[in-house]
């Protein structure tokens, strides 16, 4: 593929959320500007975002996940301490690095054709309530999370590593009632820190094994795909798709202390993105598990701050994605919860992961 083909391709990637036609991209790659270095640059962070630099206490864990498992979740979450205190608000969304790319384009272009580029119809903004269903003590009080959004008609996703809860008659009896409410989502087959160190083909086995043990258990079909702690790399995102799930949502929009690394880290854009063949929908709200354990809020404080952040994104007009664990926090507050819903639910632009997903490929398929 020769380098203009290359660049085409990114910026249809980038660009896909507004009306621009083939000519148009075309005509602006070939006009004198700095299309080209943004392309490049976009490149070199897409790489580094999916070739983390992983951490020690994880390099240590993933090596031998079974010290991951035998961990009490209250010796896990002391990782996630703060070294400094750390400004925790809003601004991060002002100065993503893909979307800071992203928009000059999309500048650069709107200068080359004299008008300015217009929203698909297609795309829209969404809000996107997801849970990850980390261990047993979260499947149970994931049915209080499930009665709260049902009263006020909310489908949301749920992940669920299928593995850790397929042995237990009552685990799958709350799995498929999870899934008459809402859309069903692998987490895995087991909520395993050692999917980055896999081989693919091991890799397509257990996220294939996970889709089709889930499928059968709901009667339903599954679409989508998270990995535990959030893990990612190019790696991972092939096998989801020849596993034959459709999107993944598998990284955040930025993270201050990221499993893998340790440190600041994200896919830094609020827009899902197409890697290789696969439509990745980040986790574009900071999640709840960072804003307890490493930014020290409490519920009430969470839930403010989730809600603030959905309305900021969009005036951006990206997707508003929410991961809340019916592990933390939140759970334990259901009142609280109700209001945030009720608060909420007046949207009616809330979708489902997959709804999204298939938001997303119209407009790639308009393009």
């Amino acid at each position: 593929m020769n380098t203009i083909n290359t660049y085409y391709i990114t910026i249809k990637n980038l660009l896909y959320p507004w009306e621009v036609n083939s000519d148009e991209i075309s005509k602006a790659i070939n006009e004198p500007n700095n299309i080209n270095e943004l392309i490049l640059k976009y490149n070199h962070i897409i790489d580094k975002i999916l070739n983390p630099k992983i951490g020690k206490t994880y390099k240590l864990i993933s090596k031998y996940p079974w010290i991951y498992k035998l961990t009490p979740p209250q010796i896990k979450n002391l990782l996630y301490i703060r070294k400094k205190d750390l400004i925790l608000n809003q601004n991060y969304l002002d100065n993503l690095s893909i979307d800071n790319i992203r928009y000059t384009i999309k500048k650069q272009i709107e200068k080359t054709l004299g008008q300015e580029l217009k929203y698909k119809k297609s795309y829209l903004w969404s809000i996107a309530i997801t849970h990850d269903i980390d261990s047993k003590a979260g499947l149970k009080k994931a049915k209080s999370l499930l009665k709260i959004e049902e009263k006020y008609n909310i489908r949301s996703t749920w992940f669920i590593p299928i593995g850790e809860f397929n042995k237990e008659k009552s685990n799958l009896e709350t799995i498929k009632t999870l899934s008459t409410s809402g859309e069903m989502a692998s987490h895995g087959f087991t909520h395993t820190p050692d999917l980055i160190n896999k081989p693919i083909n091991r890799l397509i086995y257990e996220l294939k094994k996970s889709k089709e043990e889930l499928e059968k258990i709901c009667n339903t079909q599954v679409y989508g795909f998270r990995a535990p702690l959030l893990q990612h790399n190019r790696k991972i995102f092939r096998a989801a798709r020849e596993a034959g799930f459709q999107y993944t949502s598998t990284t955040p929009t930025r993270e201050y202390r990221h499993p893998m690394t340790g440190g600041p880290h994200g896919i830094e854009t609020i827009h899902p993105i197409l890697i290789g063949d696969i439509i990745e929908i980040p986790i574009t709200i900071i999640q709840d598990h960072q804003l307890i354990y490493v930014h020290k809020l409490n519920a009430k404080e969470s839930l403010e701050f989730i809600k603030n952040t959905l309305y900021k994104i969009n005036k951006y007009n990206g997707q508003s994605i929410i991961l809340i664990h019916p592990d933390y926090k939140i759970a334990e507050a259901p009142d609280l919860y109700e209001k945030f819903i009720n608060e909420v639910s007046v949207n009616k632009n809330i979708r489902t992961l997959h709804e999204i997903c298939d938001m997303i490929s119209k407009c790639y398929i308009e393009n």
